[in-house]
């Protein structure tokens, strides 16, 4: 699945990580989107990158300007 990221969706997942205090590289990053850890969204305003912990705390970057995005915005 990772080669099928643009740039863009692949900083926004090592940003995502970062955030969750994971130290992303090319292994982890893969092994992380490939059990769908992280996962992306779509909606009018843009892609977003999904991270939750085992703690069930979610982090939410916009892929296109890798903004931190609150999730009460999606409840």
């Amino acid at each position: 699945m990772l080669e099928e990221l643009s740039e863009q969706q692949i900083l926004a997942a090592r940003t995502v990580l970062e955030y969750a205090d994971i130290e992303p590289n090319d292994d982890n990053l893969r092994r992380y989107i490939s059990w769908e850890i992280v996962t992306f969204t779509e909606d009018a305003k843009g892609h977003y990158c999904w991270y939750m912990d085992d703690e069930g705390n979610e982090i939410c970057i916009h892929v296109e300007t890798l903004e931190e995005i609150d999730t009460y915005d999606f409840e």
